[in-house]
């Protein structure tokens, strides 16, 4: 069997693919040995039944296993030994779970809510920040201690931490921490660099709240608009009127008190 040789000893790789062309390799390497019994090579044996074969399926075959759990309270979904997050909207509802090679997805009446990378070690945690920052805005006292955020932070530049600072000591910590969140669920809805530049002009500016971070936003989504000269000389009807320009001197006795 050429996965005898070509897996065992049992070879360190970073990625699936890698796995499958080592072992496409090992596989075409094989091909040019001969079977103990026969003559011609396995190569030549596979050329000659080839016509007696059924053909493909055209739907690749599904690898993955299907089932059903239940949200737990920390709004996650065990599969294969680990946990995996979802909106913690659907904690204590029964979802399904189709656990892939590489992703495992999350369905609730068949819409999709999660999708996370696979795990492969045992008591791990998967999570999706955005999953938790609704119930966070609304429980900002937990915002430090929460897993979600902390396994996050670790990633954040200097200039979110700063934020929050900033925010906490203008508004206190409750409503300074609530605000921050909202800072975060733009994330959601803007591309992360526009984000992360208002987050740079708030603190340039001061700024203490997630609105204004969005009217930066906005202004800069906004396409702008150029207003071209008017061609006066180009319109035959205007090119015959000649105005004056105004004798600006009258506007300086104005300020000596003159008329």
């Amino acid at each position: 069997m050429p996965g005898a040789t070509t897996l065992f000893p049992c070879r360190g790789v970073e990625s699936f693919e890698e796995l499958n062309e080592h072992l496409i390799r090992g596989c075409l390497a094989h091909g040019h040995h001969h079977i103990s019994g026969k003559s011609a090579k396995i190569n030549e044996l596979s050329a000659a039944e080839e016509p007696f074969l059924l053909p493909l399926p055209q739907e690749d075959y599904p690898v993955k296993q299907v089932f059903s759990a239940r949200v737990d309270h920390y709004s996650t979904v065990k599969a294969d030994f680990n946990r995996y997050s979802v909106p913690t909207c659907y904690a204590g509802l029964k979802v399904d779970v189709e656990l892939g090679v590489e992703r495992v997805m999350i369905y609730y009446n068949r819409g999709k809510i999660a999708e996370h990378q696979r795990l492969f070690s045992k008591a791990k945690w998967e999570l999706n920040p955005f999953h938790y920052l609704e119930l966070l805005a609304k429980k900002p006292m937990a915002f430090d201690a929460a897993r979600p955020i902390r396994q996050w932070r670790v990633a954040w530049s200097l200039s979110y931490e700063r934020l929050l600072g900033q925010f906490r000591h203008k508004n206190g910590q409750n409503r300074g921490t609530k605000a921050f969140v909202n800072v975060l669920l733009l994330l959601k809805q803007y591309p992360q660099v526009l984000v992360e530049r208002a987050i740079e002009a708030a603190l340039q500016l001061g700024l203490s709240d997630a609105a204004s971070l969005e009217l930066l936003i906005k202004h800069w989504q906004r396409p702008e608009k150029g207003i071209e000269p008017l061609a006066m000389m180009a319109e035959a009807k205007l090119a015959s009127y000649h105005v004056d320009s105004p004798d600006l001197e009258r506007y300086g006795a104005l300020l000596k008190g003159g008329c």
